[in-house]
């Protein structure tokens, strides 16, 4: 949108110039048949330089406005990525909490399954006596190979850049301890995200664009 704003802008100007300087010139053929006296009295050069410091003077009025919304939203949205959904210590039972606080190397995350049963999701290197303490307590457990700090950290990572990257979303998916990130065109280059993709930690799903309403 912003785009077409300056484009629109731009072909506005350049018609405004366009239609001068033929009236202009329409007026000096008049009165030279002597059918006309009421010839504009300001050159096309002069008009059209007028109209192209407007321009140039709107352009960068409206950058300037660009980059602070575009620092005000990167503010906000570095603020939101500060929190976490776990920050409440709102847990279901004592025991996830317990793994949260005890063992956050270890946590990657729970969710709830087909069954309504709480999952906690570990990563493989958790030691004994973590899968001991959910073993010994009834809760279900899989490993994982990230950590929930480690998802986080590219979840922020490539969330402050979605724009700038061509991604449509950047999710973060614990119940398949990955990073979602969406794109439009399975040919678009990726090269800035490959190492992730290389390492596991970032899937790449393509969709349909977001249209805005």
């Amino acid at each position: 949108m912003n785009y077409l704003y300056i484009i629109g802008l731009i072909l506005t100007t350049f018609l405004i110039g366009m239609l001068y300087w033929r009236k202009y010139y329409s007026g000096i053929n008049l009165m030279l048949k002597g059918e006309n006296n009421n010839v504009l009295h300001i050159s096309p050069l002069v008009f059209n330089t007028f109209l192209l410091l407007i321009l140039l003077f709107s352009l960068g009025i409206f950058s300037m406005v660009r980059v602070e919304a575009l620092e005000s939203e990167n503010k906000i949205l570095k603020k939101e990525l500060e929190s976490d959904i776990f920050d409440d210590g709102n847990f279901p039972n004592q025991t996830i909490r317990t793994v949260y606080e005890e063992y956050n190397v270890s946590f990657a995350g729970y969710y709830i399954n087909a069954e309504g049963i709480y999952v906690v999701c570990i990563t493989n290197s958790s030691p004994v006596e973590l899968i001991d303490l959910l073993t010994n307590e009834n809760i279900k457990y899989i490993l994982v190979s990230y950590s929930y700090t480690q998802l986080r950290e590219v979840f922020k990572i490539l969330s402050l850049n979605i724009e700038e990257n061509g991604f449509l979303m950047v999710g973060l998916d614990i119940r398949n301890n990955v990073i979602e990130v969406g794109i439009s065109d399975i040919n678009q280059d990726l090269d800035i995200i490959q190492a992730y993709i290389d390492e596991g930690i970032v899937i790449i799903k393509v969709t349909d664009p977001i249209i805005p309403y």
